[in-house]
């Protein structure tokens, strides 16, 4: 299957709900596969998801990372007309992506009631090095140098 790049939202997240979710992987201590990889063996986690969806849209990402008690989840912040959505894989359909309807990050994190029934405990934004798309192997503590910036200390 050939992509035609640049991709837009709604393409992105259909092209994502495609995949199989990666299992495997999101049981190595959620290790990240680059896009290129994930393009090759045609499944993703959410993390995978996120960082696929920006080399799909050809933009720098900006990464929410949802926490509560129980589990964490990662989505791809899009922004449209001053409103924010998100573009995301997941194994709950609960937990994917969102159209840009949200007026803030905040309210963003909030709509994933699914993820929120056990509490959420941080939301963060991450703005990985978008220098380090390109190559097969990522270690994500590398691909996240800029730090977290957490929204509930706001």
């Amino acid at each position: 299957m050939k992509l035609n790049l640049p991709m837009d939202v709604s393409e992105v997240q259909i092209f994502l709900d495609s995949l199989p979710y990666d299992y495997e992987t999101a049981e190595k201590n959620y290790s990240v596969s680059s896009p290129i990889r994930v393009l090759e063996k045609r499944k993703a986690m959410c993390l995978d998801g996120a960082l696929l969806g920006a080399y799909l849209l050809k933009k720098p990402p900006i990464i929410v990372y949802l926490l509560n008690e129980k589990t964490a989840h990662v989505v791809l912040l899009t922004k449209k007309n001053n409103k924010f959505g998100s573009v995301a894989k997941s194994r709950h359909k609960d937990y994917l992506g969102r159209p840009p309807i949200f007026n803030s990050v905040k309210e963003l994190a909030k709509s994933y009631e699914g993820f929120n029934r056990y509490g959420l405990a941080d939301i963060s934004v991450i703005y990985p090095d978008w220098q380090k798309f390109n190559r097969k192997d990522i270690d994500w503590q590398k691909v996240f140098p800029y730090g977290l910036t957490s929204l509930l200390d706001l």
